[in-house]
């Protein structure tokens, strides 16, 4: 579908420069879908490396919103590889964990309207940030497995 119809006008760009500097960059970025505001409908985010990231409200038949900026989640200062939405705190609304390489992993909670903040005393431990995951949350259980 092309972006003029969808709303999406998301691109992800890579400076020759930075991948000179580290080619794992090269790998790419990835995208994560979900609820995130409660409305039903099935909302993106896309991972950027040079640049913010992006969140996309969906307004159904298949039309998207830029809603990035009240987010609170573009994590423009990172070269993010991967997100995930997985109910991190328990409230039954998705929050976000965002990959970056050389920044580690960040994890932000969902208000349950689709704007996130970064608490700081939730963190995974640091890694490397090289590669996009997959999330299982057991909330019944209280436990959060990463693969």
């Amino acid at each position: 579908m092309p972006a003029d119809r969808t709303g999406i006008l998301f691109s992800n760009h890579l400076a020759r420069s930075s991948a000179q500097v580290n080619r794992l960059l090269e790998d790419g970025s990835g995208v994560a879908a979900g609820d995130v505001d409660g409305d039903g409908l099935c909302d993106l985010y896309f991972c950027r490396l040079d640049g913010p990231n992006a969140l996309y409200k969906n307004l159904g038949g298949w039309r998207f919103q830029d809603v990035t900026g009240a987010s609170g989640a573009a994590c423009a200062d990172q070269y993010s590889t991967g997100a995930a939405l997985a109910d991190l705190d328990g409230d039954n609304d998705l929050d976000l964990i965002v990959n970056a390489t050389g920044r580690g992993t960040r994890c932000f909670l969902n208000d349950g309207n689709g704007r996130f903040s970064e608490p700081a005393t939730l963190s995974l431990p640091p890694g490397q940030g090289l590669a996009p995951w997959r999330w299982l949350t057991l909330t019944a259980m209280g436990i959060l497995i990463c693969t």
